[in-house]
């Protein structure tokens, strides 16, 4: 998944999950930067059989990020 296909994710919606393969995961470390400057804290990762993981992030409306964003 491209850094554009990931940005386009997280639009504001409560909870974002993106699934990606295990080869996938090793290129696309940037994920959780993406996430964070889009306001949203990971909730879970799971590895789903050999070869998927699945990133749940949820959207952070909490007063403390909002100060921080």
């Amino acid at each position: 998944m491209k850094d554009e296909e990931v940005v386009a994710r997280f639009d504001g919606r409560g909870r974002v999950e993106l699934l990606l393969g295990r080869l996938e995961n090793v290129f696309q470390r940037n994920i959780g930067q993406i996430a964070y400057a889009f306001g949203y804290r990971m909730l879970s990762t799971e590895i789903i059989g050999r070869s998927r993981i699945r990133y749940l992030y949820e959207r952070d409306d909490s007063p403390r990020a909002a100060r921080l964003g």
